[in-house]
Order: structure tokens, then sequence, then C-alpha cells
């Protein structure tokens, strides 16, 4: 006859499996209501039109990144969706509380550019709940910009690459890498939920 386990140790392990399945249940349920960000992208290509581009000039791209984020283009980009039909359904705020300089303000905030590798591509990235809107609003900019490049005859000028389309899949929340060190720690306080019941009925 086997020797039947104590009760402290039986009851130790049920603790630590209920309290396991129990946060992991939370966890999910949490990870899965957590609000979606959609990031979309459009590429534009910036040349200098008065000199030759043997080589790209790191600097050159940085002046350029800190005029699309001027207020000047953003304000164009403001304007530009004002008149889209397509602006209808961006957030109640947008269209009642904010004044322009509000507005451009809060496109700068979910605005993130960067550069192809040793190119003078500009990736204008972006992000917004809504993966219409995240594309809209990344178009628009990229158009404002141009626009704006010709109407003060610049000697830059920037070509619209490739549109953005709606994402469809969110940027974030990672919900993977979420889960997993979701799972780690909810393994961690099964462990001492474990030691604790062993110690309290033994």
């Amino acid at each position: 006859m086997f020797d039947r386990a104590p009760l402290s140790a039986r009851t130790s392990v049920k603790v630590a499996l209920i309290t396991f399945l129990v946060l992991t249940a939370i966890s999910v349920g949490v990870q899965f209501t957590l609000p979606k960000s959609y990031v979309a992208v459009t590429r534009i290509e910036v040349t200098q039109t008065n000199q030759p581009q043997v080589a790209v000039d790191p600097y050159f791209i940085q002046n350029d990144f800190e005029r699309i984020r001027s207020e000047r283009v953003l304000l164009h980009a403001v304007e530009q969706l004002k008149q889209s039909p397509e602006a209808a359904s961006f957030d109640k705020s947008w269209h009642t509380r904010m004044d322009d300089r509000a507005r451009a303000r809060s496109l700068l905030s979910r605005l993130d550019l960067r550069q192809s590798r040793n190119t003078s591509l500009i990736e204008i990235r972006f992000s917004d709940r809504n993966p219409v809107n995240a594309a809209l609003i990344a178009n628009t900019i990229a158009r404002a910009y141009a626009a704006q490049l010709k109407a003060h005859n610049t000697p830059t000028e920037a070509r619209i690459i490739d549109l953005a389309q709606p994402p469809t899949r969110a940027a974030s929340p990672n919900i993977p890498l979420l889960l997993a060190i979701a799972t780690v720690l909810n393994a961690m306080l099964a462990v001492i939920a474990g030691i604790f019941a062993s110690n309290l009925f033994r």
C-alpha cells in the first residue's frame, strides 16, 4: 500500500493550481480589453532639386524630419482633414473642443518619422485606434508636406512612393509577449500561494 500524501502537500498543490488558473483567466481577459493601436506608414522620397544627389546627407534628412513636424505642415494637414468627409469618424473632441493648433499638437504626439537606411526615403508613421484614420492621417501629412515644399519654392521636393493602407494588425498591445510575461508572473504567484497554504494547513 502506498502512503497517502500529507494533507498540507495536496492542499498546497490545489491552491497553487487554482491560483494559477484564476490569475491566467484574469490576465487573458485584461489583455483582450486593452485598447488597440494601429500604425499606418506612408513612404516619401525627398530630393534636392538644385544639385545632383550623389550621397545622402543625414543632416538633410533630419532637416526634413523637422519640417514635417513643423506647425506649418501640421496645420496644413489639419485644414485638409477638416475638409475630408472621412474625418467625420474622428473623435468628437477633434470637431468640437479643439482649435487648429491643438489638433496639430494631437497629430504630432502620434507621429513618428523614420529614414530607410542609406536612402532618401522617409517613412511617415501615424498611430491611431482606428486603422482607417491612421492611414488617412499619414497620407494627409505626406501630401501636406509635399504641398508646402512646392508652395514655398524650396530646393527640396517630396514625392509619395507608397500611400498608407489601413493596417490589418494592431501594433500594440503585443498580446503574445504580454501573455508570456503574465504566465511567468502568475506561476510565481501560484507557487507562493501554494507554499503559504502548505504552512497554513500544516
